[in-house]
Formats: structure tokens, C-alpha cells, sequence
């Protein structure tokens, strides 16, 4: 009787658990579509890796076999820039500085991949060791190259305002629309009756 009395609270509209599901499910949703690097963007990019804004590899970056990058690949990492900004710190604003643009970083760095070439387990196992040009601004490329030199480890921030900066205020806006909670109830309404059961 008792679990049964909780299975039907839970299914009620203003069931605390119910309402907290409702709530989770839209703020993560909105969160992920807005920010649309699965939460990496939300920790630190590290200047001699591939930076938290690099998402969608093949969509967003050009394989590459030289060190030093095309004409056609410079004009190809200029368009992917000016959709995904820098793939460490996410700035669009490259391209007006100077009346320079996106630098063709390679990822992982000549130096390092070089180093991780003949590392015996890599010989080993023929592990190649492949690089991509990713969009870099060009702030981040003046921190990069004494950071690989060095060999030492400088993360970047990103506290800029972001548009996954909206997502609580667009999840408050979409739990008011009823129809659109009719929709989320049939997913979060059975995690609550089973967190109501579990309980």
C-alpha cells in the first residue's frame, strides 16, 4: 500500500521529484544545445592540446601530413573559425585583429607529435600519430609556442559571457508552456515513479 501510495504521488503535477526531473531534463537539454561542447567548455583548455571548443573533428578540422599548412587549408580554417571561433578559448574576434585571421594550428603540436612518434609502446603497436588544423586565435597562438618549448602546462580560461549562459532562463521560459511539459512528462514522469519507488 505504501509504495503504491508513493508511485501515485509521484505522478502528481506538482510532485516535488516529478518537478525536479522536469527541471533537470530541460536545463541539461538546453544547456548541451546551447553550449554544444558536452560540457567541456564549462573546464579549462590546455594551450599545447586540443582545446575544449574542438567538437565534430571531421565537420570542424582538416586532416593534414606537413608542418606547414596551405594556402586552400589557411582559406578553409578562416570559414571553420568563423563558425566555431578557437578551438582553445572559443573567441570569434581573430579575424579583425590586425587584419589578421585564424591561425592553421596543428593538433597535436609538431614538437609533440614528433616526440610521441618514438615513444617505443607507439613503435610498438605502428600507433600513428595523426595531426588536424584547427582554428586558433591569435592570442592563444602567442601563449602556445613557449608552452611547447617549455614543455609546461598553461590552461586557458574562458570567461567570456556565452550563450549557454541563457540556458536557466530558456528552461524557466519552456517549463511554463504546458504542451511543451506534456511532451517532457512522458520521459520524466516514469524516472519519477521509479525514484519515488527506490526511495
Amino acid at each position: 500500500l505504501r509504495t503504491k501510495m508513493k508511485s501515485t504521488t509521484s505522478s502528481e503535477t506538482n510532485s516535488p521529484i516529478l518537478v525536479s526531473i522536469r527541471q533537470l531534463l530541460v536545463g541539461l537539454s538546453m544547456y548541451c544545445i546551447t553550449e554544444k561542447g558536452y560540457f567541456k567548455s564549462a573546464f579549462p583548455s590546455s594551450i599545447t592540446s586540443l582545446g575544449a571548443f574542438a567538437v565534430f573533428k571531421h565537420w570542424n578540422s582538416i586532416p593534414t601530413l606537413d608542418p606547414i599548412a596551405t594556402a586552400a587549408q589557411r582559406s578553409t580554417i578562416q570559414s571553420i573559425g568563423r563558425r566555431i571561433g578557437c578551438h582553445h578559448c572559443g573567441s570569434r574576434r581573430s579575424i579583425s585583429e590586425l587584419g589578421n585571421g585564424f591561425i592553421a594550428d596543428h593538433m597535436p603540436p609538431t614538437k609533440i607529435a614528433l616526440e610521441l612518434r618514438q615513444k617505443w609502446y607507439n613503435k610498438l603497436f605502428h600507433r600513428k600519430i595523426e595531426q588536424r588544423l584547427w582554428p586558433q586565435c591569435q592570442s592563444c597562438f602567442r601563449k602556445q609556442g613557449p608552452a611547447v618549448r617549455k614543455g609546461s602546462l598553461e590552461l586557458i580560461y574562458h570567461l567570456r559571457p556565452r550563450l549557454y549562459l541563457l540556458a536557466p532562463a530558456t528552461a524557466m521560459f519552456l517549463c511554463a508552456n504546458n504542451e511543451f511539459m506534456e511532451v517532457v512528462d512522458r520521459i520524466a514522469r516514469p524516472i519519477a515513479d521509479f525514484v519515488d519507488e527506490a526511495d
